[in-house]
């Protein structure tokens, strides 16, 4: 990293974030019992968008003197071209995504990316997220990035990827650009969009909290790459999404040591806590109800499952077919 780069100040990091606007959707939930699953009293159950990132979305209230990409063309046809030098024509490494997998790669393994993003968080990303989530974060120090990754979307290596939540309290996606057709990420309960699908030129960004239910939407043509990550607060601990986590990986990873019905009750109790701190979330719930799977338990299978249903973040199709998916 560059010495001067770490010792730039806030004034002159707020210098480069100065023209940047972004314009907040808020999402429609059909529950207005939903809550994330930490710290909801301070973030929001919306998304911000870069303004001018895409002619779909909110166009009549975007002008070219806001439309100001957080990232220039230059940087981020910079950022490809180090990931494809690094991978030196041969097969990008493959990352899992549910059912699907995708190209791609943690930025950290690729030096010239991570040299590069290790910068630009510091630069423009922190500050941006301290300025747009001001009761949450209070410092650019309060934040420190769990995960980040650059994806390459192709026909052939990855089309999307599967439903889910990010493991942080705040996330981003920033579009690198690519010639394609399709693609951009679907998000439950955005409305704005009749499929829910907020599409991003080259440069422009997204920022949401974690728990917010999302997936990439599919490309039909062409390659298209994006970077995608989630922070996490320095100072903040977040239960619920971390007791879900665990309570996930000990139904998705089994211990070899340990037989089946011990490692689900293990994932009971876990999960229970979980509902316990915050029994509004509805992803707990979802896993909870894949431990009740014989026929003694089926009352109690099918009391989660409406408890479920009437907490959902959405109803809509896509988003149901995924809770059937965990559930059965």
């Amino acid at each position: 990293d560059d010495d001067n780069d770490k010792n730039a100040t806030n004034t002159n990091c707020n210098d480069e974030i100065k023209e940047i606007r972004l314009k907040s959707f808020k999402l429609k939930l059909p529950s207005s019992n939903w809550c994330l699953p930490d710290f909801d009293s301070e973030l929001s159950h919306e998304i911000k968008v870069t303004y001018g990132a895409s002619t779909t979305i909110a166009s009549a209230e975007s002008n070219k003197s806001n439309s100001t990409p957080l990232f220039s063309k230059e940087e981020c046809q910079e950022v490809i071209n180090a990931a494809e030098l690094h991978f030196d024509g041969r097969n990008w490494t493959t990352l899992p995504s549910g059912e699907y997998d995708v190209a791609g790669s943690w930025i950290k393994d690729i030096p010239l990316v991570h040299k590069w993003f290790n910068r630009m968080l510091r630069r423009r990303l922190f500050p941006l997220l301290g300025r747009e989530y001001p009761q949450f974060v209070s410092s650019m120090t309060d934040l420190v990035v769990d995960n980040a990754y650059i994806f390459k979307y192709t026909t052939e290596t990855g089309r999307r990827t599967d439903i889910h939540t990010d493991s942080g309290c705040l996330a981003f996606t920033i579009a690198l650009g690519g010639t394609y057709e399709g693609g951009g990420t679907w998000i439950d309960g955005f409305d704005d969009d009749e499929d829910g699908i907020v599409t991003m030129s080259c440069g422009h960004v997204t920022l949401r909290p974690g728990g917010i239910r999302h997936c990439g939407h599919a490309i039909t043509s062409g390659t298209r790459y994006i970077i995608g990550g989630f922070c996490m607060h320095r100072k903040k601990v977040e239960y619920c999404r971390m007791l879900i986590g665990l309570g996930s990986e000990l139904l998705l990873k089994p211990n070899n040591d340990e037989d089946e019905e011990a490692r689900k009750k293990k994932a009971r109790k876990v999960l229970e806590a979980a509902l316990l701190i915050n029994p509004n979330f509805d992803s707990a719930y979802t896993h909870l109800a894949s431990t009740y799977d014989n026929d003694f338990e089926e009352e109690k299978k099918i009391k989660i499952i409406t408890t479920l249903l009437s907490k959902s973040q959405s109803k809509k199709r896509r988003s149901c077919i995924y809770i059937g998916d965990v559930v059965l």
